[in-house]
Protein backbone atom coordinates (compact mmCIF):
# COMPACT_ATOMS: atom_id res chain seq x y z
CA UNK A 1 0.00 0.00 0.00
CA UNK A 2 1.23 2.91 -1.14
CA UNK A 3 1.97 5.62 2.12
CA UNK A 4 1.31 9.54 2.13
CA UNK A 5 4.27 11.70 4.02
CA UNK A 6 2.76 14.63 5.68
CA UNK A 7 5.04 17.70 6.07
CA UNK A 8 6.29 18.65 9.50
CA UNK A 9 3.20 21.24 10.99
CA UNK A 10 0.94 20.06 8.09
CA UNK A 11 -1.79 18.29 10.64
CA UNK A 12 -3.25 20.18 13.73
CA UNK A 13 -3.73 17.98 16.37
CA UNK A 14 -7.15 19.67 17.30
CA UNK A 15 -8.48 18.45 14.53
CA UNK A 16 -10.81 15.18 14.64
CA UNK A 17 -9.24 11.96 12.74
CA UNK A 18 -11.09 8.87 11.54
CA UNK A 19 -8.91 5.65 11.22
CA UNK A 20 -9.43 2.25 9.74
CA UNK A 21 -7.07 -0.36 9.84
CA UNK A 22 -4.33 -0.75 12.76
CA UNK A 23 -2.44 2.34 13.96
CA UNK A 24 1.35 1.97 14.94
CA UNK A 25 3.55 3.24 17.16
CA UNK A 26 1.15 4.67 19.55
CA UNK A 27 2.26 3.81 23.11
CA UNK A 28 1.23 0.43 24.64
CA UNK A 29 0.06 2.13 27.97
CA UNK A 30 -2.86 4.08 27.10
CA UNK A 31 -5.20 6.21 29.84
CA UNK A 32 -8.71 5.29 29.77
CA UNK A 33 -10.29 7.25 33.17
CA UNK A 34 -9.34 9.78 34.97
CA UNK A 35 -10.84 10.44 38.78
CA UNK A 36 -10.29 14.05 39.97
CA UNK A 37 -10.56 13.81 43.59
CA UNK A 38 -13.51 16.09 45.86
CA UNK A 39 -12.85 16.46 49.60
CA UNK A 40 -15.16 14.44 51.27
CA UNK A 41 -15.08 11.32 49.33
CA UNK A 42 -15.43 8.01 50.36
CA UNK A 43 -14.78 5.85 47.80
CA UNK A 44 -13.34 6.34 44.63
CA UNK A 45 -14.66 3.82 41.86
CA UNK A 46 -13.50 2.53 38.41
CA UNK A 47 -16.90 1.61 36.67
CA UNK A 48 -16.42 1.04 32.97
CA UNK A 49 -13.57 0.60 30.62
CA UNK A 50 -12.56 -2.65 32.62
CA UNK A 51 -12.74 -6.04 30.52
CA UNK A 52 -11.23 -7.89 27.76
CA UNK A 53 -9.60 -5.41 26.13
CA UNK A 54 -6.19 -5.15 27.83
CA UNK A 55 -4.11 -7.58 29.10
CA UNK A 56 -2.90 -5.38 32.18
CA UNK A 57 -4.93 -2.54 34.04
CA UNK A 58 -2.54 -0.05 36.21
CA UNK A 59 -4.24 2.18 38.85
CA UNK A 60 -1.89 4.98 39.28
CA UNK A 61 -2.79 6.48 42.89
CA UNK A 62 -1.25 10.40 42.62
CA UNK A 63 -1.03 12.83 45.98
CA UNK A 64 -3.57 11.47 47.55
CA UNK A 65 -4.52 13.08 50.58
CA UNK A 66 -6.72 11.54 53.48
CA UNK A 67 -9.10 12.93 56.16
CA UNK A 68 -7.56 10.86 58.87
CA UNK A 69 -4.22 8.56 59.24
CA UNK A 70 -5.72 5.21 57.42
CA UNK A 71 -4.91 2.22 55.10
CA UNK A 72 -6.03 2.22 51.78
CA UNK A 73 -8.40 -0.68 50.26
CA UNK A 74 -9.52 -2.51 47.23
CA UNK A 75 -12.44 -4.15 46.47
CA UNK A 76 -14.21 -5.46 43.23
CA UNK A 77 -17.24 -5.63 41.25
CA UNK A 78 -18.70 -8.17 38.33
CA UNK A 79 -21.75 -6.18 37.68
CA UNK A 80 -20.44 -2.61 36.77
CA UNK A 81 -20.44 -1.29 40.43
CA UNK A 82 -23.79 -1.84 41.42
CA UNK A 83 -22.46 -3.72 44.34
CA UNK A 84 -18.98 -4.65 45.58
CA UNK A 85 -17.86 -8.18 46.97
CA UNK A 86 -17.00 -7.97 51.05
CA UNK A 87 -17.80 -11.99 51.72
CA UNK A 88 -15.53 -13.24 54.63
CA UNK A 89 -12.79 -15.48 52.21
CA UNK A 90 -12.89 -13.15 49.26
CA UNK A 91 -9.35 -12.02 49.27
CA UNK A 92 -5.92 -13.46 50.11
CA UNK A 93 -3.00 -10.59 50.03
CA UNK A 94 0.34 -9.63 51.67
CA UNK A 95 2.57 -5.80 51.74
CA UNK A 96 5.51 -5.07 53.16
CA UNK A 97 7.17 -1.34 53.60
CA UNK A 98 10.25 0.21 54.99
CA UNK A 99 10.49 3.81 56.31
CA UNK A 100 13.81 6.10 56.38
CA UNK A 101 13.62 4.98 60.26
CA UNK A 102 14.74 1.84 59.27
CA UNK A 103 11.22 0.32 60.47
CA UNK A 104 9.13 -1.96 58.62
CA UNK A 105 5.90 -3.33 58.23
CA UNK A 106 4.03 -6.57 57.12
CA UNK A 107 0.35 -6.59 56.61
CA UNK A 108 -0.57 -10.53 55.39
CA UNK A 109 -4.32 -12.39 54.89
CA UNK A 110 -5.47 -15.34 53.75
CA UNK A 111 -8.91 -14.82 53.90
CA UNK A 112 -10.32 -11.16 54.23
CA UNK A 113 -13.47 -8.81 52.90
CA UNK A 114 -11.17 -6.41 51.24
CA UNK A 115 -7.63 -6.41 50.31
CA UNK A 116 -5.08 -4.05 52.31
CA UNK A 117 -2.72 -1.58 50.43
CA UNK A 118 -1.03 -0.25 52.59
CA UNK A 119 0.24 -1.69 56.01
CA UNK A 120 -0.66 -0.19 59.90
CA UNK A 121 2.83 1.59 59.77
CA UNK A 122 2.87 3.18 56.75
CA UNK A 123 -0.90 4.22 56.25
CA UNK A 124 -1.95 7.11 54.75
CA UNK A 125 -1.31 9.89 56.82
CA UNK A 126 -3.28 13.20 57.13
CA UNK A 127 -1.05 15.25 57.07
CA UNK A 128 -1.52 18.02 53.91
CA UNK A 129 1.86 17.47 53.37
CA UNK A 130 2.06 13.85 53.34
CA UNK A 131 0.48 12.84 50.22
CA UNK A 132 0.52 9.15 48.95
CA UNK A 133 1.52 7.45 45.46
CA UNK A 134 1.36 4.13 44.44
CA UNK A 135 1.27 2.12 41.10
CA UNK A 136 -1.64 -0.92 40.98
CA UNK A 137 -1.11 -3.86 38.42
CA UNK A 138 -4.04 -5.90 38.26
CA UNK A 139 -3.98 -9.05 35.18
CA UNK A 140 -5.99 -12.16 34.90
CA UNK A 141 -9.20 -10.12 35.17
CA UNK A 142 -10.95 -11.58 31.84
CA UNK A 143 -9.64 -15.29 32.68
CA UNK A 144 -12.27 -17.59 34.40
CA UNK A 145 -9.31 -20.48 34.18
CA UNK A 146 -7.32 -18.45 36.88
CA UNK A 147 -7.59 -15.93 39.57
CA UNK A 148 -7.47 -12.46 39.57
CA UNK A 149 -4.44 -10.68 40.60
CA UNK A 150 -2.94 -7.31 42.15
CA UNK A 151 1.11 -6.33 42.49
CA UNK A 152 1.80 -3.08 43.67
CA UNK A 153 4.73 -0.39 44.85
CA UNK A 154 4.05 2.66 46.88
CA UNK A 155 5.66 5.52 48.12
CA UNK A 156 4.22 7.70 50.57
CA UNK A 157 5.03 9.76 54.07
CA UNK A 158 4.28 7.92 56.56
CA UNK A 159 1.43 8.62 59.32
CA UNK A 160 2.49 10.74 62.46
CA UNK A 161 6.29 10.08 62.08
CA UNK A 162 6.87 11.68 59.19
CA UNK A 163 9.31 9.06 57.65
CA UNK A 164 9.62 8.79 53.65
CA UNK A 165 7.88 4.81 53.21
CA UNK A 166 8.45 2.90 50.28
CA UNK A 167 6.56 -0.47 49.99
CA UNK A 168 5.45 -3.52 47.82
CA UNK A 169 2.93 -6.16 47.83
CA UNK A 170 0.29 -8.56 46.13
CA UNK A 171 -2.83 -10.37 46.52
CA UNK A 172 -5.53 -11.93 44.63
CA UNK A 173 -9.16 -13.22 44.41
CA UNK A 174 -9.90 -16.44 46.02
CA UNK A 175 -12.76 -17.16 43.55
CA UNK A 176 -11.66 -18.42 40.20
CA UNK A 177 -14.53 -17.32 37.81
CA UNK A 178 -14.96 -14.31 38.89
CA UNK A 179 -13.74 -11.66 36.29
CA UNK A 180 -13.46 -7.41 37.87
CA UNK A 181 -15.46 -4.98 35.89
CA UNK A 182 -15.40 -2.65 38.69
CA UNK A 183 -13.13 -1.66 41.24
CA UNK A 184 -13.79 0.56 44.52
CA UNK A 185 -10.68 2.10 46.56
CA UNK A 186 -12.05 2.85 49.95
CA UNK A 187 -10.54 3.29 53.41
CA UNK A 188 -10.13 1.42 56.37
CA UNK A 189 -11.90 2.99 59.41
CA UNK A 190 -15.62 4.93 59.88
CA UNK A 191 -15.98 7.82 58.05
CA UNK A 192 -12.76 8.43 56.67
CA UNK A 193 -12.48 10.06 53.51
CA UNK A 194 -9.97 11.13 50.00
CA UNK A 195 -9.51 15.05 50.45
CA UNK A 196 -7.78 15.88 47.42
CA UNK A 197 -5.29 14.06 44.48
CA UNK A 198 -5.92 12.28 41.58
CA UNK A 199 -6.29 8.35 40.65
CA UNK A 200 -5.71 7.48 36.90
CA UNK A 201 -6.92 4.34 35.22
CA UNK A 202 -4.67 2.49 32.48
CA UNK A 203 -4.77 0.10 29.96
CA UNK A 204 -1.49 -2.42 29.03
CA UNK A 205 -1.50 -3.68 25.31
Amino acid sequence: MSKTQVKAGGISLSDTFAFTGTVTGASDLVLVDTKTISSGSANIDFTSGIGSTYDLYQFHIINIDVSANTNLQLQYSTDGGSSYESGSGTYEYASRAYNTNNEFGTNPSTSDTKMDLTVGGSQLDDNVNHNGNMIITMTGHADSNTRCCFFWHMGLIGQDSGYATGGYGAGSIRTVAHNPNAIRFKLSGSGNTFDSGKMKLYGVR
